[in-house]
């Protein structure tokens, strides 16, 4: 028979942010045999397979939980919740050829947050990871994203478009300012879409609606005058080219118009304007370097999302702004510790470091061409 140590046992749960019933499932060890070993008044004797799997868990040798050893410190897995890698955890899951249904009843860890964990980019309990990892009998470390500077992007965009380094961008700070990952924002989009479309639509009807009144009341008062009866000539607008083109453009559900008017574009507008979020939506030309759609842009002007958030972001740096505008530099590659307010100096001579040659270079002629056109009376 082998020995454990109870004092050794509680510190290296309590270390490891285990309650007994947690241990209990990621260890494969009674929840019944726990109890009676920290609840011991000396060692305990314990049968030699409830001694590996401890060891084993823990990563110790049967020395450490003898009492024999000291308690290495830090632990591997004491710490704050970690962000755990989808591909790591869904190969390490591959290897065993489990399901998901079987590792969450191998690990106690629910099915759902084991879906949640393989499928988005989240950070995981030290509790959480630690039966995971003890479930697939590897190191919590081969879960979690390690190095947040060299780690892959966590939230990519697959559509098999490319897309410019200023959308990409609008996508990370609508991410961040309300929530949802691109993907989820991508699975939104056509709704979004035909619900702004629809919302054109209808704004455009009722422009008309209120044209039609125009016109009767404009007719109204030309026959109550007759003096005015240059009113009723002015009141044909009914009848005119202008008018029965835009009804046929609503009810062709088109969005562009023609090439002399842009609906979508002053629907979008309107609605920025009546919803009064001054630097969350801009619209029309601009001379940030995260404009999406800087040239043309289907059916709407170029515009800029979230800009109070990216201004905290950049910390009015024009290098640090480069380095997000023009791709250098994902969001979700800032490391988490960097993000908090205070930590806004290193946060920008982090994103300093990170721009590339290229950015720069792209940086410096925008600058250029911006001031070419304030020189020349055009300020954009």
């Amino acid at each position: 028979m082998q020995t454990i140590d109870p004092n050794a046992l509680r510190q290296l749960r309590s270390r490891s942010h285990l309650t007994l019933e947690a241990l209990a499932k990621a260890a494969r060890v009674s929840p019944r045999t726990l109890s009676r070993i920290e609840q011991a008044e000396s060692t305990r004797a314990v049968r030699e397979n409830t001694l590996r799997r401890l060891a084993s868990f823990f990563k110790v040798s049967a020395d450490v939980l003898a009492g024999d050893a000291p308690v290495p410190d830090p632990l591997a897995v004491v710490g704050p919740p970690r962000t755990v890698s989808p591909k790591h955890l869904r190969e390490a899951r591959a290897r065993k050829g489990w399901s998901r249904a079987e590792l969450a009843g191998r690990s106690g860890v629910s099915d759902r947050q084991i879906s949640r964990l393989e499928t988005s980019w989240t950070t995981a309990r030290q509790d959480t990871l630690a039966a995971l990892a003890a479930a697939l009998e590897t190191d919590p470390w081969t879960l979690v994203i390690r190095d947040a500077e060299a780690g892959p992007d966590p939230d990519p965009i697959q559509l098999g478009i490319k897309v410019s380094p200023q959308l990409r961008l609008a996508y990370d700070l609508v991410a961040r300012r309300y929530g949802p990952t691109r993907k989820q924002i991508i699975e939104l989009a056509p709704l979004l879409f035909v619900l702004a479309a629809e919302g054109c639509l209808a704004w455009r009807r009722r422009l008309l609606q209120e044209v039609d009144e125009a016109i009767d009341h404009l007719k109204e008062f030309g026959d109550e005058h007759d003096h005015l009866h240059f009113v009723r000539s002015h009141a044909d607008l009914d009848r005119c080219d202008g008018y029965w083109r835009e009804q046929d453009s609503i009810e062709e559900n088109d969005l562009l118009g023609n090439v002399d008017v842009k609906p979508f574009a002053d629907y979008l507008r309107e609605q920025a304007e009546n919803l009064r979020i001054e630097k969350v939506v801009d619209l029309g030309p601009m001379e940030s370097e995260a404009a999406v759609g800087f040239g043309t842009i289907w059916g709407a002007e170029p515009y800029l999302v979230c800009e109070e958030d990216l201004a905290e972001l950049a910390g009015g740096s024009k290098r640090a702004l480069w380095a997000l505008a023009y791709g250098d530099v994902p969001v979700g590659r800032i490391p988490r510790d960097l993000l908090a307010p205070e930590a806004e100096q290193a946060r920008v001579e982090w994103l300093e470091d990170h721009l590339t040659e290229a950015g720069r270079e792209q940086g410096e002629r925008a600058n250029d061409l911006l001031e070419a056109l304030r020189n020349i009376g055009i300020d954009l």
